[in-house]
């Protein structure tokens, strides 16, 4: 895979980190540690009510009690006010352990994709006043978002919020979350900012310029190479967050494909089906049966891994920040953290399509509708002719028997869904990258010990096949609200299935044999 135009123009290289780890060394264990330094201490997250917000917010709430305030910014999503959102997240099991102390939680109604963040002047000069800390994980990840959609979110927005971070006289720290894929048309990526295609200002103009007809139709030209409006925005957000950081102590965070979480709060926690978890669930629930992947290695990265490589990060960047070596200069390069796996401690697709298949069968789901059978291909071709005889015939098949039974038909619209799901993540899984992480070494090389057990990052020492083994049963019972107390039951109608399965394959066989025998004896008689 070659790179884009503009690969060459990469930004110079800082001798930043290196500085902060020398300094780090003569400072030696005086610092604090994160959950003391963080301590009496004001932070604003973004994107609270997402994935890795949630998990950020139920993190701080645990593992660093004695942080004086959390502010919340949170905007009202289809009717339904901010704080209602807020209360709705925090009734989860996810934040059982830290209920307690909800107290601590200031909810600042807001809008990323509102000039100015849709902040109130009052609420603006509260953060103003009193913010020490930005984790700024807020994203619309959507990959088939509009383009003005995603410039809203992923750009403008992070610019506003470094133009309010100017204001923060007590900012100590702030770290931008993007996306390891935010550059994927390098193919070698690398801990460093790279030149977009277009900067901020020019995306901007554009989108304020053309109505959503003629911007829908020029958008793949605009974004080319990047394959999404994500990826693609998630690039010139980086740029912006180097541009508009001069003076402030500032890091970007890169995780690759985030998945459920390894041990914290709970083993195998998630609640979306974005990436490989769609592909988990689908085939485990029986409907996915082919799948488009022509790479070997795959970069997983757990949640909780993601959530404590943030808190690490702004410990670090804060404590540079003594040594003047975080604040960014004119011209100066900004510490970038590359979050993978495959770097340290790669694991193959065929191993997780090994191990998932096999943990699936002690925990099938009453949801099921058939039994496990996934088609890896390497042919596009293959998977497309699959796509008819495995999705396309049967959804026909079964929403006519529906129609005729009076009942609603629901398989081709759900497979219309999960055609769209593998057409915008295909990309990613015919692609291979050349990542590298030497500055997350080098923040987990600095980390007290005592932090190493409180904010484990280091991917070298993920046990591959025991979280795997924990993310079904944790889809189960988190995405699916399917109980593990409904296994044995599940089980049942499972093994039903599955000798539903293995007859229709036994038919189908018998048929193509007898249909050979007949084509042979016409043959041969002729």
């Amino acid at each position: 895979m070659s790179g884009p135009a503009t690969s060459e123009s990469l930004l110079p290289t800082s001798s930043a980190l290196p500085a902060a780890a020398a300094a780090a060394a003569a400072v030696g264990d005086d610092r604090p540690g994160v959950a003391e330094w963080l301590a009496g201490r004001s932070v604003l997250v973004t994107g609270a009510t997402g994935f890795l917000g949630q998990l950020l917010v139920e993190k701080l709430l645990r593992s660093c009690p004695e942080v004086a305030t959390i502010y919340l910014l949170v905007r009202e999503r289809r009717g339904e006010p901010p704080q209602k959102r807020i209360d709705r997240i925090l009734d989860d099991q996810l934040f059982d352990r830290v209920r307690c102390r909800r107290d601590k939680l200031v909810l600042v109604s807001g809008d990323l994709s509102e000039p100015d963040l849709g902040l109130k002047p009052e609420d603006r000069a509260k953060l103003v006043r009193s913010v020490n800390v930005i984790l700024h994980s807020a994203a619309t990840v959507r990959f088939d978002a509009p383009l003005r959609t995603a410039a809203a979110i992923n750009v403008r927005a992070t610019r506003e919020l470094l133009r309010l971070a100017h204001e923060m006289k007590e900012l100590l720290s702030l770290v931008h979350v993007s996306t390891m894929y935010s550059h994927c048309p390098q193919p070698r990526i690398e801990e460093r900012v790279y030149k977009p295609r277009m900067s901020c200002d020019q995306l901007l103009n554009i989108v304020e310029a053309l109505d959503d007809e003629t911007l829908d139709r020029i958008t793949p030209e605009l974004m080319r190479p990047w394959p999404n409006s994500y990826v693609f925005t998630k690039a010139i957000a980086e740029d912006v967050v180097l541009r508009e950081s001069k003076g402030l102590p500032v890091c970007v965070i890169r995780p690759s494909m985030v998945v459920s979480t390894t041990n914290e709060p709970v083993p195998g926690w998630i609640n979306n089906i974005n990436g490989p978890a769609g592909v988990i669930i689908g085939s485990g629930l029986g409907l996915l049966r082919t799948l488009h992947i022509d790479t070997e290695i795959s970069d997983l990265i757990p949640a909780d891994l993601v959530t404590n490589t943030i808190c690490a990060a702004a410990w670090r960047t804060a404590n540079s920040r003594k040594e003047n070596i975080s604040v960014i200069a004119e011209g100066e390069e900004i510490p970038v953290y590359n979050c993978v796996s495959s770097a340290r401690n790669p694991i193959s697709w065929d191993k997780v399509f090994e191990i998932c298949p096999e943990n699936g069968f002690h925990y099938p789901s009453e949801h099921c509708i058939w039994y496990f059978c996934l088609f890896r291909n390497k042919s596009l071709l293959m998977h497309y002719i699959l796509r008819v005889l495995l999705h396309l015939i049967p959804a026909i098949i079964v929403d006519t028997f529906l129609r005729i039974a009076g009942r609603k038909p629901m398989l081709w619209k759900a497979y219309g869904k999960i055609h769209k799901f593998l057409d915008i993540t295909d990309y990613f899984r015919s692609h291979e990258w050349t990542f590298t992480d030497t500055n997350m070494q080098s923040l987990w090389s600095e980390l007290k010990e005592s932090d190493k057990k409180i904010f484990p990052c280091n991917a070298a020492d993920l046990d591959w096949e025991e979280n795997i083994k924990n993310w079904i049963p944790g889809m189960r019972m988190y995405f699916l609200k399917d109980p593990l107390n409904t296994v044995e039951k599940a089980k049942v109608k499972y093994n039903r299935l599955k000798l539903m399965h293995y007859t229709l394959v036994a038919a189908f066989w018998l048929l193509v044999i007898q249909m050979l025998w007949w084509t042979l004896s016409w043959v041969l008689s002729m």
